[in-house]
């Protein structure tokens, strides 16, 4: 069987750096009890990212077994 690597997308780590409002989750509570690791887990931006590299990997698996 082919193996299927991780995929790492050109300009990830200059959008975090863009995307900064969009880094943290955003409520009331979490300013005083979430940690910096769990703002960063349900922010916009991981959640977007977890999907664009789930479907790419997808696509990519996709392709490799001929399925589509």
């Amino acid at each position: 069987m082919a193996e299927i690597k991780p995929t790492t997308f050109p300009g990830e780590a200059e959008g975090k750096k863009k995307l900064a409002t969009k880094a943290t989750y955003q409520s009331a509570l979490s300013t005083r009890y979430a940690s910096e690791e769990m703002l960063y887990n349900f922010s916009e931006l991981k959640k977007f990212s977890t999907w664009r590299k789930l479907w790419y990997n997808l696509a990519a698996a996709e392709k490799v077994y001929k399925i589509l």
